[in-house]
């Protein structure tokens, strides 16, 4: 529509000069910047090996690979995510991130050419001062969180450590044949934050447990979360999910006020509580009760 494409090109727009491509450095550099970086450094070739003409070629072509790149990525958001991604233009700064470094090495390779330059010195200073640059971007956030050492501080940790402690329990006490249906109920309306525990649920479960990126893993007054995104489904369409897909168990891994007080409404069951295991019975090929297993605390 003209609404998402307008909406999308505005935030693509506002992400490429001044979103920073990383929020863990201590530069907050945008891709914009990176890339006249990168024309400035391809300038310098032309200077260091006095071949002008040959700089301003590779110049056009870092421009032009750059606009071909960038195209291809906003229709790429615009053609092939659903609504909230695209005008959100939803991690778009890792895409960013693969175009510059791209261009980076490439100019890189061309700065530090092994033929004979014509200002040697300059050339030595450039790389040191290169290296220096790069070199206080890096923190704690790079370098010693990146190793066992400290893995506690490692953005997320606890959330997946958590997770696979609860898929532990829940493989002491299923079978493999088994199907468990997860639901996450996230306390933000900004839904990022939940792939730390739904990406690692449905990677040590796979094929056992429901599929966040298909089937509703979070439930609200006004529908469900597929992936990221907002659906119509309701809470009240659960159970014949269950029946039709062959869940045997209920993992609710985080409850919130509306699901408390609504699942009753939905199913026969006792007060749902967070970290718990719930088996689904089954009455004449329909879901009809949830009894509670155990606590996966």
């Amino acid at each position: 529509s003209k609404e998402k494409a307008s909406l999308s090109l505005g935030s693509f727009i506002k992400s490429f000069f001044g979103i920073p491509l990383s929020s863990k450095s201590n530069y907050n550099l945008t891709c914009f910047a990176l890339l006249i970086l990168v024309l400035i450094l391809i300038y310098a070739y032309g200077e260091l090996y006095d071949c002008y003409g040959e700089s301003i070629v590779y110049i056009c072509y870092a421009i032009f690979m750059s606009l071909s790149y960038l195209t291809a990525l906003f229709f790429s958001y615009l053609f092939m995510f659903a609504y909230e991604l695209s005008v959100n233009m939803r991690s778009v700064s890792r895409y960013f991130s693969g175009c510059c470094i791209y261009l980076f090495v490439f100019a890189l390779v061309l700065l530090l050419s092994p033929q004979k330059a014509k200002k040697e010195k300059v050339q030595e200073y450039t790389a040191y001062g290169l290296l220096f640059f790069f070199a206080l971007g890096l923190n704690t956030k790079y370098i010693p969180n990146a190793t066992a050492l400290r893995k506690t501080e490692i953005s997320g940790y606890s959330n997946i450590s958590n997770t696979k402690k609860q898929v532990e329990k829940i493989n002491a006490v299923t079978e493999d044949s088994d199907k468990v249906y997860f639901i996450y109920q996230y306390e933000s309306d900004s839904l990022g934050g939940a792939e730390l525990v739904n990406a690692p649920a449905l990677y040590y479960l796979d094929d056992k447990v429901s599929n966040y990126l298909g089937l509703p893993w979070r439930f609200t007054e006004n529908g469900c979360n597929i992936r990221l995104e907002n659906f119509g489904m309701t809470l009240q369409e659960l159970p014949n999910i269950w029946a039709q897909n062959g869940y045997t168990y209920l993992w609710v891994y985080e409850t919130d006020e509306y699901l408390t007080e609504e699942m009753p409404n939905v199913i026969l069951c006792d007060e749902i509580e967070s970290a718990s295991l719930y088996r689904i019975v089954y009455e004449n090929g329909m879901a009809t009760k949830l009894e509670y297993v155990c606590s996966l605390k």
